[in-house]
């Protein structure tokens, strides 16, 4: 599928939000992929988020491409913040 210029600049705008919440991030990739063998239109929005540690994956179907990246970035962006949270909560922890 090739991105029109209207939703690669709304792909971006919401990919900065994700870098909001963890400025150590490498590397996003968003993969937006067009599937019409089941009888009807889908689009599959892919995300892969570089860090430090583990890489978050997350993968989003919808019947309309922008649904599916805001979808992606919401599923994301709760990756990022469970993440943290998990960090926070093992940097509190007592030693055992």
């Amino acid at each position: 599928l090739s991105l029109t210029e209207a939703m690669r600049a709304a792909l971006h705008t919401k990919a900065e939000r994700l870098l909001r919440h963890e400025p150590r991030i490498d590397r996003i990739r968003i993969d937006l992929e067009h599937d019409a063998t089941r009888g009807r239109e889908m689009f599959v929005a892919k995300g892969h988020i570089e860090i430090g540690g583990p890489d978050l994956l997350a993968s989003v179907a919808s019947e309309d491409a922008y649904k599916a990246a805001d979808l992606l970035i919401d599923k994301l962006d709760g990756l990022l913040r469970r993440r943290g949270n998990l960090f926070k909560s093992r940097r509190h922890r007592e030693p055992a």
